[in-house]
């Protein structure tokens, strides 16, 4: 099992100087507005939709890779481009995602103690941007890397640009891509089990540490 909160902090927070996060299941609950747009996205593309349940255990990486695995040949761009339409509709109908109760407090008493903060998300960067703004998450991170459909790749990159090294950088996800993009990136590996994937899911992947909730974040870096 991995380590959750109960050990010594200074035990584990010496190596942790930087920590990003996903965006959707981690900072923000989209669940709703995204499981719409996909609904949306299969009748467009008349290809079976799971129920609410099943979507979220068998959540994909990207938008893009649901929708190859269920036979759509359309373009990436094509597929993102939709998905794009498909959740702005989800939004104007009144299907909105919401920001984790803790997650604001989290992230602030983070950056008051000095640790720098970034989000990566494979989340179109349009909405990344307002829903960061809505939440007032925007002043408390030094990046918004939206839009990424290779998550090793856009954490290296981020942590290039910020000038961190990756193998003290924690970044934390609600699903076992983000645990094994993490892991791919050379970083320190956290799951948190609030969002797509559940508890068990992100066990059976054995990142670094496992939360059942963002708060815990801030007992590993001994806040």
């Amino acid at each position: 099992m991995p380590p959750m909160v109960d050990k010594d902090p200074q035990q584990n927070n010496s190596h942790i100087q930087a920590v990003l996060f996903d965006w959707s299941g981690t900072i923000s609950d989209d669940r709703l507005p995204v499981y719409q747009a996909n609904k949306k996205m299969c009748d467009y593309w008349r290809v079976p939709c799971e129920s609410f349940e099943e979507w979220t255990r068998a959540a994909s990486m990207t938008v893009i890779d649901a929708f190859r695995k269920k036979g759509v040949e359309a373009s990436g761009d094509e597929i993102y481009a939709l998905y794009r339409t498909s959740f702005q509709e989800s939004l104007e109908a009144g299907i909105r995602p919401a920001i984790f109760p803790d997650a604001h407090e989290t992230l602030l008493q983070l950056q008051n103690k000095g640790l720098p903060l970034g989000i990566v998300s494979s989340h179109p960067q349009v909405y990344l941007v307002q829903e960061a703004r809505d939440y007032l998450i925007q002043p408390l991170v030094e990046i918004l890397h939206g839009d990424a459909r290779n998550k090793i790749d856009a954490l290296k990159e981020v942590c290039q640009i910020l000038g961190l090294e990756r193998s003290t950088t924690m970044y934390v996800g609600d699903t076992i891509f983000d645990i094994r993009s993490a892991r791919e990136a050379g970083l320190v590996t956290a799951g948190v089990s609030t969002g797509y994937h559940t508890h068990e899911s992100l066990a059976s992947e054995h990142p670094d540490y496992l939360f059942t909730s963002l708060s815990q974040v801030g007992d590993v870096v001994g806040l």
